[in-house]
């Protein structure tokens, strides 16, 4: 049975061990801010590298079968038909084992890449707590307060609505007093 919580995967022969229960959990902000972007380029690395090996593994298919096709098809007077030849080429035992790491590649890309976006969503939710925990104590700048500024005082929305519709007639006033000025 698999555990999806935890993964291992072997990339360009290393074993790489995914964690995404206890990997990307927002602990403590400041320090997951400081390691989530070494995080996303070490993911990106092994990304990278799945996708080299993906790649190797299919042209290393693609060589055998090309291999496998001529030989079928030179083997006899008469070439055989296209699907004879597939069939032949597709009933060899390394068939399968070329499909399975070709399937074992792609499955690495995905996971690979799943969890460098797993990253990248988690810097972005840092990103907004740390700014919410900054607007809650009022920081100005670089620097966070260790005691938070009191809160401005808030405008009544019923006044802030009112004078939000004033300024609009005052700016309609203006452009029919423009409109008529030109006119004349």
């Amino acid at each position: 049975m698999v555990d999806f919580g935890k993964r291992k995967i072997k990339v360009q022969g290393q074993e790489v061990e995914l964690d995404v229960k206890d990997g990307l959990p927002i602990a403590n902000l400041d320090q997951d801010m400081d390691r989530v972007a070494s995080q996303m380029a070490w993911w990106g690395s092994v990304l990278a590298a799945a996708e080299r090996e993906q790649v190797q593994c299919d042209s290393h298919y693609r060589n055998w079968r090309g291999k496998a096709w001529l030989a079928a098809s030179e083997a006899k007077t008469k070439a055989p038909p296209e699907h004879v030849i597939k069939a032949t080429v597709e009933s060899k035992p390394d068939f399968l084992k070329y499909k399975e790491a070709i399937a074992t590649a792609a499955e690495n890309v995905a996971l690979a890449r799943a969890v460098f976006e797993a990253y990248s969503k988690k810097a972005n939710v840092l990103q907004s707590r740390g700014a919410r925990q900054r607007s809650e104590l009022g920081a100005q700048g670089m620097t966070t307060p260790e005691k938070p500024k009191p809160a401005p005082a808030r405008n009544n929305p019923s006044e802030l609505a009112e004078s939000k519709a004033e300024a609009g007639r005052q700016k309609m006033k203006e452009i029919n007093r423009t409109k008529r000025t030109k006119g004349k």
